[in-house]
């Protein structure tokens, strides 16, 4: 495993649209042990394919020892509105309000290639709201 470079505000791939991934490789899944021990690293608790120069649709997260892998994640249904503060590890030192929903259902595949949804509220559902715009 290794702890990758972070792009930061500026870098034109977190601006690009990102690609699906059509299959979970080998080399997918030594990415997302990457991007787990980079994201530790940084003292996240989500990180997003971009993040690390990679068009890839792939997100990890851990909320409260949650631990989820979202390949090409969909929102399919969200609820309820906060507002609350979010820092990014992209954007370092800066932390602002955005209104997300409090509920989401999110649908995508895992480390193994399984097709999955997941009902999340409060910072998880912050969080892969979070994740899922930097895709």
């Amino acid at each position: 495993m290794a702890v990758l470079d972070i792009r930061v505000l500026g870098d034109p791939i977190l601006r690009e649209r990102t690609e699906p991934l059509p299959v979970v490789t080998g080399v997918v899944q030594a990415l997302i042990s990457d991007m787990f021990e980079t994201m530790r690293a940084a003292k996240g608790i989500g990180l997003a394919a971009p993040q690390i120069g990679r068009p890839e649709r792939l997100t990890v997260i851990d909320v409260d020892g949650a631990e989820f892998v979202l390949i090409n994640p969909e929102i399919v249904d969200r609820q309820g509105s906060d507002k609350a503060e979010e820092g990014c590890l992209s954007i370092p030192d800066v932390y602002a309000d955005v209104e997300r929903a409090t509920r989401v259902v999110v649908r995508a595949i895992d480390r193994e290639g399984k097709p999955f949804e997941v009902e999340a509220t409060d910072l998880l559902a912050r969080c892969m709201q979070h994740e899922i715009d930097h895709l």
